[in-house]
């Protein structure tokens, strides 16, 4: 996948410059980001291909358990205000989740759509679990 060693480039060099931890699982990347509130966020990277087979990328962060959400129509509601993302539920926990057509992505749409879903988890993981809980 050629998309994918490019978005490997970028990423090296997004982390190097942020001072961000990442690493490359093979089938992807997970990258802990640091946030200005002093906490950090852990930010899934996955390549993949769409049904037409075009390449494309998957940003997604754990935000809290679903059963948590008292009400589910709240995060669709949610939903509206976010730029970069939308909530879904993936294994039983919300997730903010995104994704980009990999051919597309240049650096800087990188480094923002990484930053805004760990800040978008981490903001509901507070709401829903308290500011004193930091599960990711």
């Amino acid at each position: 996948m050629i998309a994918q060693l490019k978005i490997r480039a970028f990423l090296t060099s997004i982390v190097a410059m942020r001072g961000w931890a990442m690493r490359d699982e093979g089938n992807g990347f997970v990258l802990e980001l640091p946030l200005p509130t002093g906490r950090t966020q852990v930010v899934h990277l996955t390549p993949s291909r769409d049904a037409d087979g075009v390449e494309v990328v998957f940003f997604w962060s754990v935000a809290a358990p679903a059963n948590r959400v008292p009400d589910p129509w709240f995060l669709l509601q949610e939903n509206l205000q976010l730029s970069y993302g939308d909530y879904a539920v993936k294994d039983g926990n919300v997730i903010v989740l995104t994704s980009r057509i990999a051919d597309y992505l240049n650096a800087d749409e990188l480094a923002r759509v990484l930053y805004f879903i760990a800040k978008y988890a981490d903001e509901l993981e507070q709401r829903l679990l308290g500011p004193g809980y930091d599960a990711n």
